[in-house]
């Protein structure tokens, strides 16, 4: 019996993901993908307690692939993110830490840096009647 393609393997585990979890899953060459590319990861999202605001923390990862030796794009993604966005009328970006590891993995010439954040909202004030 000859060995199975790998294209195969990845189809039957799609495939499985698919039917069994519900989940749209894309099969993609590295080749395929445009470098560098960055991906966004939602991690979570909780109410902050507070006496005086409605505030919610808001936790993302920030992927980075990339092929090049210099990491200018991940301390660019880093440095823009910790200067703050701008949100819709009426929330407040209060602040953006960095939140768990940050990793840095190079395999080959491929370079994967992620990196997360942190960030407390607050939405509204509490008005004591």
């Amino acid at each position: 019996m000859k060995s199975l393609s790998f294209m195969r393997v990845l189809e039957a585990v799609r495939t499985m993901l698919q039917e069994k979890g519900g989940l749209d899953v894309s099969i993609v060459m590295r080749d395929q993908v445009e470098l560098p590319t960055t991906m966004m990861e939602m991690i979570d999202q909780e109410e902050e307690e507070s006496q005086t605001a409605w505030k919610e923390k808001y936790r993302f990862a920030i992927h980075h692939y990339t092929n090049e030796q210099d990491l200018a794009g991940v301390e660019k993604i880093d440095t823009l993110i910790q200067t703050g966005f701008t949100l819709p009328e009426g929330y407040k970006l209060i602040a953006v830490r960095h939140f768990g590891k940050q990793n840095l993995v190079k395999e080959n010439t491929l370079i994967h840096a992620k990196t997360s954040f942190e960030v407390s909202i607050c939405r509204e004030l509490k008005v004591k009647i």
